[in-house]
């Protein structure tokens, strides 16, 4: 008799045994939903980045004396608050979000200076980024459309990967995958 090493023939192959009381768990489907909810995020970005070069959106919102706008304008999404004093003029006013849009018929100026911020695409201040009659702090921060899309497209392509591997080893041990 040989004491090779002994293989396993296609019929010897056991599969997994089935969870009790014929659960599959949810844990399988978590992963996927989150890569198909993340890559619904990347094509919203890429959309919104290709938009953005030519129509400006904005909500606004005014809550407890603090202005908030959030902007897609020229490749960008600015994220501002702008605190106001007791006595100030608010610009905008409603506790309810307040859209408004317009065309960018020229091309705007840059303002954002050249770092290491602007190549990563993210940056922030907490300072104003305007500075109205009457403010007296603030934050703001703005990041590229393009490094949203690209940290949103991670997760469906490591699930792409995860499942043309996991189509890999089963074809390798002989089972079939499409049956038509």
């Amino acid at each position: 008799m040989s004491a090779g090493p002994r293989t396993q023939s296609r019929d010897e192959i056991a599969l997994p045994p089935p969870e009790p009381f014929g659960q599959q768990g949810v844990a399988r489907f978590i992963f996927p939903t989150l890569a198909l909810v993340s890559l619904m995020l990347a094509a919203a970005s890429a959309t919104m980045w290709w938009r953005s070069y030519f129509e400006a959106d904005t909500f606004a919102r005014n809550v407890d004396n603090s202005g908030w706008v959030v902007r897609s304008i020229v490749g960008r999404v600015l994220i501002y608050r702008v605190d106001f004093a007791e006595d100030a003029v608010i610009p905008f006013t409603g506790a309810t979000w307040n859209y408004s849009n317009f065309q960018i018929i020229r091309e705007l100026p840059d303002g954002w200076q050249q770092s290491w911020k602007k190549e990563l695409g993210v940056e922030w201040q907490f300072a104003p980024l305007t500075t109205p009659p009457g403010t007296i702090g603030g934050f703001w921060m703005r990041i590229r459309w393009r490094t949203i899309l690209i940290l949103s497209s991670i997760l469906p392509i490591a699930r792409m990967i995860q499942h043309y591997r996991q189509r890999s080893r089963i074809r390798q041990r002989g089972f079939v995958v499409d049956a038509s």
